[in-house]
């Protein structure tokens, strides 16, 4: 079962402090020859090492001043 939450929020210099550890999994820039956002994917980091089943996806438009996140799992 996916279960996903969607936050829009304030840029701030610590948005991405949520109190988590998180693996950068990458980013890019879309569309790439003028770019609007950029998309950035993390997976949880915990004592048993990267989980790929929860993720956070960061979509920054670069000319305005909010993020949305979309905190994501996947569970049986």
């Amino acid at each position: 079962m996916l279960s996903q939450v969607f936050v829009l929020e304030k840029r701030t210099p610590d948005m991405l402090a949520d109190g988590w550890k998180w693996k950068v999994a990458g980013s890019c820039r879309r569309p790439v020859k003028q770019p609007l956002y950029r998309k950035s994917m993390y997976y949880y980091h915990g004592r048993s090492g990267i989980e790929k089943l929860f993720q956070r996806l960061v979509f920054e438009r670069l000319d305005d001043e909010y993020v949305s996140l979309i905190f994501s799992t996947n569970h049986a």
